[in-house]
């Protein structure tokens, strides 16, 4: 949509958010690539640049917003039981440092 019609110069007024998505709860990229890992990137909108980027290099990706996800998906989020249901064998935490320390958004199971 707007990424496609930024690089192809037929919208100039994109914005970041435009671009690189909203702030999803749980965005889930799957290249179908079965003999590679899955990987789970917590963090906040400093995710949405790469987040394709590192996609390619894995079978699925699993980026979860902390700031929303209860809030979209309806529960809370519980790593742990997370990383089992999904077959997830790297995580990578990326963002503010505020983010990964407010009780709010810690990761305790």
């Amino acid at each position: 949509g707007n990424m496609a019609a930024f690089l192809d110069r037929s919208r100039q007024d994109v914005s970041y958010g435009e671009f690189y998505g909203d702030d999803a709860g749980e965005i889930i990229l799957d290249t179908g690539h079965v003999e590679k890992e899955n990987i789970l990137l917590i963090g906040e909108s400093y995710d949405n640049a790469i987040l394709k980027l590192l996609a390619s290099h894995f079978n699925r990706t699993y980026s979860v917003d902390l700031r929303n996800y209860r809030a979209l998906l309806g529960k809370d989020f519980q790593l742990s039981s997370y990383l089992e249901e999904n077959h997830i064998t790297k995580v990578l935490l990326i963002g503010n440092v505020d983010y990964f320390v407010m009780d709010e958004f810690r990761l305790g199971d």
